[in-house]
């Protein structure tokens, strides 16, 4: 008896065992920020390409404002910052499906799946995780997210990635000080230019008026006296 007590007490130790060092993939991950991976970003061949090759096999969660999903269409050539992007062919799964297998493509020239690679994914209700591996060769890169960085001079919410991208408001109860002094400068000098030149223009034109119509001299007429002969 004592000894089937000790079998139990056994048996349960280990299942407690293997439950608490059993790691939950939903919050045991890597996290990768990268924008770059974004299918948005397009490389050129004199830019510094992203390569996985020699990436540590294991869960990972993408957590850049570009976006955390990998795409499920085929990518264009040097998009995702690489050469030969990687995509997810086959859909995300939903939260009760728990982990499932699929299958990464390669998109090498006008080949969108020239080789592949064996991946897991799981929904953790709000994001994704992906149990990635090393690709074959470089360069090859995962595909995460479709948003790009907002334009100069414009910010979001979204850590200003796109959408969403406009221009910050000026605070209530300032004035722009320039949007106010510069049309003001503009009409007082637009009164200075053309009334001046009015004034001018009209001074002229009386001054040879005056001129023109003076009074003439009076004219001075000579009498001869007659003579008386004796």
């Amino acid at each position: 008896m004592v000894r089937f007590y000790r079998a139990v007490c056994w048996v349960v130790a280990c299942c407690c065992l293997q439950v608490l060092c059993t790691a939950d993939t939903c919050t045991d991950y890597t996290a990768d920020d990268e924008p770059k991976r974004s299918v948005q970003y397009n490389a050129t061949t004199n830019s510094t390409l992203l390569c996985d090759r020699g990436l540590s096999t294991g869960w990972y969660r993408f957590t850049s404002a570009a976006g955390g999903e990998m795409p499920t269409t085929c990518p264009p050539n040097f998009a995702c910052g690489t050469r030969e992007p990687m995509w997810l062919n086959g859909g995300h799964p939903a939260v009760q499906d728990g982990e499932v297998n699929r299958t990464v493509c390669v998109r090498q020239s006008d080949d969108c799946c020239g080789l592949q690679v064996d991946i897991r994914v799981r929904n953790c209700s709000g994001f994704y995780v992906y149990y990635l591996t090393s690709p074959p060769g470089c360069d090859m890169a995962y595909c995460a997210g479709t948003e790009t960085p907002c334009p100069a001079g414009t910010t979001s919410s979204n850590s200003n990635f796109t959408p969403g991208c406009a221009r910050p408001n000026t605070p209530a109860g300032t004035t722009n000080t320039a949007a106010v002094i510069v049309p003001v400068l503009c009409i007082v000098f637009m009164l200075l230019f053309f009334g001046g030149g009015l004034i001018l223009y009209k001074g002229k034109r009386y001054g040879h008026e005056r001129s023109v119509h003076v009074s003439p001299s009076p004219v001075r007429r000579k009498y001869s006296v007659p003579t008386i002969d004796e």
